[in-house]
């Protein structure tokens, strides 16, 4: 063999180990795509249901709230009971009251199973519920100026009353803790018939 065809030969096995084909087959490709895929989708679906489990806990507490901001001392319920004229609206008042701080302590024993804590309420939650609270006063407020306090106080709490038990079902649909889901739904029933009384109570004065 001459020099010529040697140098030739070498040339050709040199293109030959250059283009040996890829390193990862087809297969092995296809794998990886997969598996990419499948960690993309596990991140998205566990995003959704931190999002969903976050979304709950501040329904809880929202619920929690509210009943605090209505059964306290500063509660319109106590706050314009002397005012009102009406016996039957100051013997729902206290019924109202009272039913509160017995749901209020239940949860509280069950917000742990319910995956938050009723003693510490988050800023966002507590101005929410303060600012609905806040719109009762006002609206009381101005209602005794003008004479017509016990109408609107009863038309008032019928609404925040119908307002918490619809924040109840949805947190009924939600939550899995027995405990917690037995005391929304003794307090759905007791609330219910409460809000029931103010709203009899409006029929009467038309």
């Amino acid at each position: 063999m001459d020099n010529k065809a040697y140098l030739d030969e070498i040339a050709v096995k040199g293109k030959r180990k250059g283009n040996s084909g890829p390193i990862l087959s087809p297969a092995v490709i296809k794998l990886i795509i997969v598996a990419v895929f499948a960690v993309i989708a596990l991140a998205v679906v566990g995003g959704i249901i931190s999002n969903k489990n976050q979304e709950a806990v501040q329904l809880y507490e929202a619920i929690y709230q509210r009943m605090y901001l209505l059964a306290d001392d500063e509660s319109p319920f106590i706050e314009f009971q002397n005012s009102l004229y009406s016996s039957d609206l100051r013997a729902y008042n206290i019924s109202v009251v009272s039913s509160l701080q017995s749901t209020m302590s239940t949860l509280a024993s069950a917000s742990t199973g319910a995956g938050f804590n009723a003693d510490s309420i988050s800023s966002k939650v507590e101005g929410e519920q303060r600012a609905v609270l806040d719109e009762f006063i006002a609206k009381m407020e101005e209602a005794k100026l003008l004479g017509e306090g016990d109408v609107t106080f009863a038309a008032e709490a019928s609404y925040q009353l119908s307002s918490l038990i619809a924040m109840e079902q949805e947190a009924r649909s939600k939550v899995t803790d027995a405990n917690f889901a037995q005391a929304l739904d003794d307090s759905i029933r007791d609330l219910t018939a409460l809000e029931k009384n103010y709203h009899n109570w409006t029929a009467k004065q038309k």
